[in-house]
């Protein structure tokens, strides 16, 4: 099985699941905790496109795992691993900090059995950013793909919580990431 996310401002382009499908039957046989996430079109309140680059250079945090050879892997073909859980855990343990190698919850795939070893995920004191703690377990538990296609658009208006923030988390919420990541 595997699970895709939708924010409910955003939307699928129409091949978007029928697409995720068949990049999860290339890989799903070698390894069962799988993430793939994609690239997204930037749409305002009104379904018009916005000229904002949201491809892998701008959606995570690859440079902290140093994959200037899968962001180069990437603008060849279409599906590239971007880590395992044992690169990521390597990272973690040396600098404290889990990065966020995805795209918005609306970019994501997960296999079921991953997602069954994430959830249920904490809710109080988190208002924004439950894609966190998402993805970042998912990279500690599986292997994280990059597709490098659009296949959804996320919605920027004045109503989102966290995009174009440039406010740090509060201590609360960081606390409850550590936590989450540690149990």
């Amino acid at each position: 099985d595997i699970i895709c996310f939708l924010d409910a401002d955003d939307v699928y382009l129409p091949h978007k699941v029928s697409q995720i499908v068949d990049f999860f039957n290339q890989i799903a046989l070698e390894n069962r905790n799988v993430t793939i996430f994609h690239s997204l079109e930037v749409i305002d309140k009104n379904s018009s496109l916005i000229d904002i680059d949201f491809d892998i250079n701008n959606i995570c945090e690859l440079s902290d795992l140093c994959y200037k050879r899968a962001i180069n892997k990437s603008q060849n073909q279409i599906l590239t691993k971007i880590s395992s859980p044992d690169e990521v855990y390597l990272h973690a343990s040396k600098y404290r900090y889990v990065p966020f190698l995805a795209s918005p919850t609306t970019g994501l795939a997960i296999t079921r059995p991953l997602l069954e070893q994430i959830f249920p995920l904490p809710s109080e004191g988190i208002r924004t950013s439950a894609d966190d703690f998402l993805v970042k377990a998912a990279a500690l538990l599986g292997d994280i793909y990059f597709a490098n296609c659009i296949l959804s658009r996320y919605r920027i208006h004045g109503n989102n919580h966290w995009y174009g923030q440039k406010k740090p988390h509060k201590e609360q919420f960081l606390l409850a990431l550590d936590n989450f990541l540690n149990s």
